[in-house]
């Protein structure tokens, strides 16, 4: 069973697994040959509800008693979706210019 270390850290754990779900079958509707979703840590409860949604799922940690999954990492500061949209269009430049020509 899940345990929360309070009401707050239960609803954060909540809205990233709806956004893991809303993420999957947004990138689904892409129609990639294979989704592996991958992450350093997660609950044993999330890892195999999203084995359902992804063709692979690879947690390096799920621990029983995961609590917090802040209390995981040495920074758990947040990221601004402005901050991700930005390094995921730097890469996208970065990954076009290393290709061939003619890819």
């Amino acid at each position: 069973m899940t345990r929360f270390r309070d009401r707050e850290d239960a609803g954060r754990r909540i809205a990233a697994e709806l956004k893991a779900f809303a993420a999957v079958r947004s990138i689904r509707a892409e129609g990639p040959k294979k989704i592996v979703l991958a992450a350093p840590v997660a609950s044993p409860g999330t890892g195999r509800a999203m084995e359902a949604e992804v063709d692979r799922v690879v947690v390096l940690h799920q621990p029983a008693d995961l609590l917090a999954i802040g209390l995981w990492y040495d920074d758990f500061t947040q990221v601004s979706d402005d901050a991700v949209l930005r390094l995921l269009d730097r890469a996208r430049h970065e990954q076009a210019r290393a290709a061939p020509a003619g890819v």
